[in-house]
């Protein structure tokens, strides 16, 4: 706990081992806990109150610090489980920004995101503890794909092609952006866009398979059915942008758990001005002043 509350009811960092506060939480004493080889921190006499409490590192009192005094280490009460837990940066507006510096339990994520996300939460994690070995590979991707997929008419219904492509779009091509259906005698085509796709010959082995999986819902005569269908992706303008792909290696599974926003911070060939936004798969700017 690196504040404690002083007889004025300031919020003080200890200034030599043994000196004397109350937790700001539970209102019991605390006493100070002053290192050369760690950070100092106020420590409870007995049980901390805060079980999801972890020890302060450098990099929680840099983030910390970029936020006023008031907005540091703030003490929450849980009602339903009769616990107090210090949000490591809390905003004026309520929005909670947790630093996680050290791997925490699957469990404990959707706990820690049901208490403090009343009005907002946000993880900032510490990729150097927490992601080590992964690093951004770069790559120049298509800026816009065309998507093209035929159905044969001989052994597909409209109804029946329809149904597959809803299914598809449903499943995990949320990227697809739908410009045209054509219906010949032979074919029936369904023209996308998509500026997502990295890989197009990956990406166009990924569609395939989902269609052939979903063939077998679909299709009664599924065996004779199936790859009686083309998936075709070009890049459509032929211009490419330089991009960065972050390569997930020794990736703690507790991250893939949390729905709220997550930040990496220290990524590695990251430059240290910018952080990476997990969901989104963006490189942003910290924009600290």
């Amino acid at each position: 706990m690196r504040y404690a509350l002083n007889e004025n009811n300031d919020k003080i960092e200890p200034e030599y081992s043994g000196q004397r506060a109350l937790c700001p939480g539970c209102k019991k004493e605390v006493t100070g806990k002053i290192y050369n080889n760690r950070k100092n921190h106020w420590a409870h006499l007995k049980r901390d109150c805060d079980n999801w409490y972890e020890p302060i590192s450098d990099w929680h009192i840099y983030w910390q610090n970029i936020f006023p005094k008031q907005n540091q280490e703030i003490t929450l009460f849980d009602e339903t489980n009769n616990e107090y837990h210090r949000a490591d940066i809390m905003l004026d507006n309520g929005l909670v920004i947790e630093a996680q510096n050290s791997p925490i339990i699957i469990k404990e994520v959707s706990q820690r995101e049901n208490f403090y996300n009343k009005k907002g939460l946000i993880w900032i994690l510490n990729a150097k503890n927490l992601i080590p070995k992964s690093s951004f590979v770069n790559f120049f991707k298509p800026d816009i794909c065309r998507v093209q997929i035929s159905f044969k008419s001989k052994y597909y219904s409209r109804f029946e092609a329809k149904d597959i492509i809803e299914a598809l779009l449903e499943r995990e091509y949320h990227a697809l952006s739908f410009s045209k259906m054509v219906g010949t005698n032979d074919l029936i085509e369904y023209i996308f866009t998509d500026k997502s796709i990295v890989n197009p010959d990956f990406t166009q082995d990924l569609i395939r398979m989902s269609i052939d999986s979903l063939n077998w819902r679909y299709s009664r005569d599924n065996y004779e059915k199936k790859s009686r269908f083309e998936v075709k992706i070009t890049n459509s303008n032929e211009k490419y942008t330089f991009h960065k792909f972050l390569a997930r290696n020794q990736w703690k599974k507790f991250i893939d758990e949390i729905k709220s926003p997550v930040f990496l911070d220290n990524v590695t060939d990251l430059d240290s001005d910018y952080l990476f936004w997990v969901q989104k798969n963006k490189i942003i700017k910290k924009k600290i002043h």
